[in-house]
C-alpha cells in the first residue's frame, strides 16, 4: 500500500460483512495514520483478505478498500526462479541503456517480458499505483542505496 498528499491508513477487516459495510470495529491496524506512507504486506497462505481506510469516509464514501484473493502462496523469489531470473528486492539498479519501457504493470508481467525477451539481460521495476518496467540489454547491479519501491531483476538466457 503506498499513498502521499493525504492522510489515510491501512486496517486489515476480519470478515467480508464488516469489508461490506466499512465496519472497522474488529479490524487490525496495519499502518497507522499519516499524511504519506508506504505499508507491505505478505500474503503466507491462501484466502479472502479485506483492507480499507478507517479515516473520515475514505472506506464508505471514497472507496479506499481492496478485497485481495491469495490463491497460492510463496516465498519472495530471492534466489533465481527456474534457474532464469534473480531479484534484488528493494533496490534501485545500476544499468545501461533502455531496451524496452511498460507501465501499468505487476512485477511478474515486467519479469514475464524480461524473461521472454533473448536482447533483455536485466530489468527494474518500480511499484506504485502505475508500475513501471525498465527493460536493459546489459545485465543490472543494485545500487548502494536501498530504495522501497523499487527491485531489480537480472535474468540469465
Amino acid at each position: 500500500f503506498d499513498w502521499a498528499s493525504s492522510f489515510h491508513n491501512v486496517l486489515k477487516f476480519t470478515s467480508l460483512s464488516e469489508f461490506q459495510g466499512c465496519n472497522f470495529s474488529g479490524a487490525d491496524n496495519v499502518a497507522s495514520g499519516s499524511p504519506s506512507g508506504s505499508e507491505t504486506v505478505t500474503f503466507n497462505k491462501s484466502g479472502d483478505y479485506y483492507y480499507g481506510c478507517s479515516i473520515g469516509s475514505h472506506c464508505t464514501n471514497g472507496g479506499m478498500k481492496v478485497h485481495i484473493e491469495v490463491k497460492g502462496s510463496s516465498p519472495a523469489p530471492t534466489e533465481p526462479a527456474q534457474g532464469k531470473t534473480q531479484l534484488i528486492p528493494k533496490r534501485k539498479c545500476v544499468r545501461g541503456k533502455v531496451q524496452k519501457k511498460a507501465n501499468n504493470v505487476s512485477l511478474e508481467e515486467c519479469q514475464m517480458m524480461a524473461e521472454d525477451d533473448n536482447r533483455v539481460k536485466g530489468f527494474q521495476f518500480k511499484a506504485g499505483k502505475r508500475g513501471k518496467c525498465l527493460l536493459f540489454a546489459d545485465e543490472v547491479q543494485p545500487a548502494a542505496d536501498k530504495a522501497k519501491r523499487f527491485t531489480c531483476g537480472t535474468i540469465s538466457q
